[in-house]
């Protein structure tokens, strides 16, 4: 899913401050098990009338994909339950909608990575 960065500047801090605080309720207060407990939450990006947000997440178990599947669901299931809780710790009058995606920046930075290592390995071999 490509990401789309906010336009203005309201909507950029309130990505900002929605990126902390779900951060915040995922370490401390969901307790479901298909949440994987290195969950982090990457970028946020919040629609300009803040009433749609988009949450990009990653996992340090990155080559799991059964992982990122059930973390995926487990985030899925408790977004109504996180709302709750950003609008108790917020004080918001409207709360965005909340959808979760797997970021796959960290996957594909770390496997481009590994392509230039390799690369650099062979010209180093073939001299």
């Amino acid at each position: 899913m490509k990401k789309k960065q906010p336009k203005t500047l309201r909507s950029l801090k309130f990505s900002q401050e929605l990126r902390k605080n779900i951060s915040t309720i995922l370490q401390h207060q969901i307790k479901d098990p298909r949440i994987s407990k290195t969950v982090l939450i990457s970028d946020v990006i919040v629609s300009n009338d803040l009433i749609y947000t988009k949450i990009f997440f990653t996992i340090f178990e990155y080559k799991n994909q059964e992982k990122i599947k059930i973390t995926l669901k487990g985030l899925k299931n408790s977004s109504k339950y996180i709302r709750y809780l950003l609008g108790k710790s917020m004080h918001l009058r409207i709360l965005p909608e909340l959808k979760f995606f797997y970021d796959y920046s960290l996957t594909n930075g770390i496997n481009i990575s590994n392509i230039l290592s390799n690369l650099l390995r062979y010209e180093k071999d073939k001299k």
